[in-house]
């Protein structure tokens, strides 16, 4: 799931001519379902192509790695970002964002933390997952 995931941003990043850089070592099985895989990655990577896309370098940034119990991911763009205190706007419509809800859904499903924060010109998005020890 998450390299039909990774491929897809891959090329919409090319097609736009946005700087695209993977590292990921993932097993073949987390215990994390596919679903919630592809939602996390597939609402992360869009956020951070659409924020890029105005910005004169665009850059996308992805650090994926598990051990036998977590899973760490880090996702990072170049790109304003609009937010109140109630958490991040969205670029798509009025309102905060639906992605960045999910993403820290998901998080709190495997026991872990989504940090989302501004930093030095980029956005860092930053998920830390508890891998189930039994099968899905």
């Amino acid at each position: 799931a998450v390299n039909a995931v990774l491929s897809y941003f891959a090329q919409q990043a090319a097609a736009q001519q946005v700087e695209f850089s993977v590292k990921a070592q993932l097993p073949e099985y987390t215990g994390v379902a596919d679903p919630d895989l592809a939602v996390l990655f597939g609402n992360l990577l869009e956020n951070a192509l659409t924020a890029c896309m105005q910005e004169a370098s665009p850059r996308i940034v992805v650090r994926i790695t598990a051990d036998a119990h977590t899973l760490c991911a880090a996702v990072d763009n170049t790109g304003a970002v609009r937010h109140t205190t109630g958490g991040f706007l969205s670029t798509k419509h009025a309102g905060l964002g639906l992605g960045t809800a999910s993403a820290r859904s998901i998080a709190e499903k495997y026991h872990g933390v989504c940090r989302l924060e501004p930093r030095d010109g980029m956005f860092c998005a930053s998920v830390l997952l508890e891998l189930p020890q039994e099968k899905l």
